[in-house]
């Protein structure tokens, strides 16, 4: 007797859980490349630091060539830039992730939304499943004691009366 429960949203709530995993697969891969950036900054941030003792050695140095000089100083510079260059392309990637986190916690709220919506239509559904199923025994019960009652007549017993044996 019991029917089978079909939830009407069910092919949006798969729709909601595709677009969901495919924002969670953007996510993961704009995690990665934001971490990949960070690295490289700490990269040229370890070279320029490098650079600079290398320089402050030079100039401490009881012999100084001014030609080493300007050549280190000329690699200091480029190595700035490297290190500035490589802080705006990993806040770029780290602000193209929080984006795309932004976009996947929607998409997750969406799907629990509906999840919470055929969480409560199941329940309904269980509850009218259970009023039918009430009915059903009621009826049955109805429709056994009535044919007790009919034999007990029919014997000549009645059914309200027990008998002696």
């Amino acid at each position: 007797m019991s029917r089978r429960f079909r939830f009407p949203l069910a092919r949006l709530a798969r729709v909601r859980e595709i677009a969901e995993q495919r924002a969670g697969a953007a996510l993961a891969q704009a995690e990665r490349e934001a971490a990949q950036a960070l690295e490289a900054l700490h990269a040229a941030e370890r070279e320029l630091a490098a650079a600079r003792a290398l320089l402050r050695a030079m100039l401490s140095a009881p012999h100084v060539e001014p030609s080493r000089v300007l050549l280190a100083q000329g690699t200091l510079s480029g190595l700035n830039t490297r290190v500035a260059t490589r802080r705006t392309q990993w806040r770029a990637r780290r602000e193209a992730a929080d984006a795309l986190a932004m976009q996947w916690r929607q998409c997750r709220q969406d799907c629990q939304s509906l999840e919470r919506l055929e969480e409560r239509s199941l329940a309904r559904f269980r509850a009218e499943e259970a009023v039918l199923d009430a009915r059903a025994m009621d009826e049955i019960a109805l429709q056994r004691s009535a044919a007790r009652a009919r034999g007990f007549r029919s014997e000549g017993i009645s059914a309200d009366r027990p008998t002696a044996s």
